[in-house]
C-alpha cells in the first residue's frame, strides 16, 4: 500500500505492526535459572490492561472545564472531538519518536550487562562499583522509560520485577563471591531485557493502532453493538501518513475485504461532502465511516462496502469565529429547516437541505466551538428515514 497517508480501521482491542529497528535481535525471554530461590518474575507486566483501552483519560473542552452535564452536550461533543484528534495526532506525530526513545532507554541496561557478563566469562574482575552502577541504571530505566508512552499506553513490561528477581540476586551472590551464579542471574536479566525490547515484542505491547488502543471505546461511547470504524485525519499538524488496518472484530479475527479509507471510500467522502467543504482557515479534517458488523467470529468475512454504514465529517478551524464564518459560507446556498435532537436533551443538529445534481440532499449540520460537523448527506428526507435513522451513532462520541 502506498505510504502517503494514515488511515485506520478497527473494531476492538489489539493489532500487531512492525516496530523500529536498532536494538538487540528478536530473542524470546529465557526462563529464569535460579537455584534455591522460589520467587521469580517473567517481567510480563507491571500493571493490568484496564487503563490501556479505557475511556477514562480525556482532554478538557476548549470552551469548558471538562465537567459535562446532561444540559451541556455540546461541550461534551467538543471534548470528545478534542481527545480523539489529540490521540490521532500523537500517533501520527509522536508515536515513532516515543517508541524510539523508549527502546533506547531500555537498551541502556543491556549495554551495562554485556561487558559485566563478558568479564565474568573471561575470569576478569568485576567491582562492587560496577554492580551498584548496574542496579542504579536498571532501576532508573525501569521506573522512567515508560513515561514517554503514557497516557496512550499503560500496560508495561515489568522491568522492575526483573531487577528484583535477577539483579538483586546477582548482587547478593557477588557479595558471597559466587561468580558463576552472578553470571547466571546477569545473563537471565540480559535475555529478558533484550527479549522484551525487540521490535516485535515492543510493537505487540504498544501497537501502532490508536483506534483499537483507546479510540474504539471513545468512538462508541457505550455498549451499542459491534461497530467498525474507518478513520482518517488530515491537516498541517499531521506530519506523516501511512496505511493501517486492524482485523480483530469484537475479539474475533475477521477477514475484511478492503483497506481502510481506500480510494473508493475517499471518493465516496469527497462526493458526499463536497457541498460542505470550506477550506478557509481550516486546520484539519476528520473523516469517519461507521459500520454495523453484527456478530462476528474467527471465520467471519466483512465487506466494508456492503455494510450498513454512516458517514461523519468534521472540519476544525482556527477558532469558533472562523468556524461560524465557515458555517455561514456553507449554508449560503442551502436551506436550514429547524433543528432536531437524536436523544432527549441532546445536541441540537441543524437540518440542512439543498439541490444536488439530480436530487434534493438532506443532512444534519452543527457548529460547536471550532468544529463544524456534517452527518450523512442523503437524498432521503428526514421524514422518510424512520424515527431512529441515526441508530448507528447512538451513544457515540458524536451523539453524547
Amino acid at each position: 500500500m502506498p505510504m502517503d497517508r494514515r488511515q485506520y480501521l478497527a473494531i476492538t482491542a489489539c493489532s500487531v505492526v512492525p516496530g523500529i529497528a536498532g536494538c538487540s535481535g528478536d530473542v524470546t525471554p529465557s526462563e529464569m535459572n535460579t537455584d534455591d530461590e522460589s520467587d521469580s518474575s517473567d517481567g510480563s507486566s507491571d500493571g493490568d490492561n484496564s487503563d490501556q483501552n479505557s475511556d477514562s483519560d480525556s482532554s478538557e473542552s476548549e470552551n469548558g472545564d471538562g465537567n459535562s452535564s446532561d444540559a451541556d452536550h455540546t461541550q461534551t461533543l467538543i471534548r470528545n472531538t478534542n481527545r480523539i484528534i489529540s490521540e490521532l495526532e500523537w500517533f501520527e506525530n509522536g508515536y515513532n519518536d516515543a517508541i524510539y526513545e523508549h527502546r533506547n532507554a531500555i537498551h541502556r541496561v543491556p549495554t551495562k550487562l554485556e561487558p559485566l557478563i563478558e568479564s565474568l566469562k573471561e575470569d576478569e574482575s568485576v567491582t562492587q562499583e560496577q554492580m551498584d552502577g548496574l542496579i542504579s541504571v536498571a532501576d532508573e530505566v525501569a521506573k522512567n522509560s515508560h513515561e514517554v508512552l503514557e497516557p496512550h499506553f499503560t500496560d508495561h513490561y515489568n522491568y522492575l520485577g526483573v531487577n528484583r528477581a535477577e539483579l538483586d540476586k546477582a548482587v547478593k551472590y557477588f557479595e558471597r563471591g559466587d561468580l558463576d551464579v552472578v553470571q547466571t542471574h546477569l545473563q537471565n536479566a540480559l535475555d529478558m531485557y533484550t527479549g522484551a525490547n525487540t521490535s516485535t515484542a515492543v510493537s505487540d505491547r504498544y501497537p501502532e493502532d490508536p483506534v483499537t488502543n483507546r479510540l474504539f471505546n471513545w468512538f462508541r461511547g457505550g455498549s451499542n453493538g459491534n461497530r467498525m470504524y474507518e478513520v482518517t485525519l488530515r491537516g498541517p499538524s499531521v506530519r506523516g501518513h501511512s496505511e493501517q488496518i486492524n482485523k480483530y472484530v469484537a475479539g474475533a479475527k475477521a477477514d475484511i475485504s478492503f483497506d481502510p479509507m481506500d480510494e473508493n471510500t475517499q471518493e465516496e467522502f469527497d462526493e458526499t461532502f463536497d457541498a460542505f467543504f470550506e477550506p478557509t482557515d481550516r486546520q484539519l479534517m476528520l473523516k469517519c465511516k461507521v459500520h454495523s458488523v453484527g456478530s462476528v467470529s474467527d471465520s467471519s468475512s466483512i465487506n466494508s462496502r456492503e455494510t450498513n454504514s454512516m458517514l461523519v465529517f468534521c472540519q476544525g478551524y482556527t477558532d469558533s469565529d472562523t468556524a461560524k464564518a465557515a458555517y455561514d459560507l456553507i449554508v449560503e446556498n442551502k436551506t436550514v429547516e429547524g433543528t432536531e435532537t437524536w436523544v432527549d436533551g441532546g445536541v441540537g443538529w441543524d437540518r440542512v437541505y439543498y439541490q444536488g445534481e439530480d436530487d434534493t440532499i438532506y443532512a444534519d449540520m452543527l457548529q460547536a466551538g471550532r468544529y463544524l460537523y456534517v452527518v450523512n448527506p442523503t437524498s432521503q428526507s428526514w421524514e422518510r428515514r424512520g424515527g431512529n435513522w441515526y441508530g448507528l451513532l447512538s451513544n457515540s462520541w458524536i451523539s453524547p
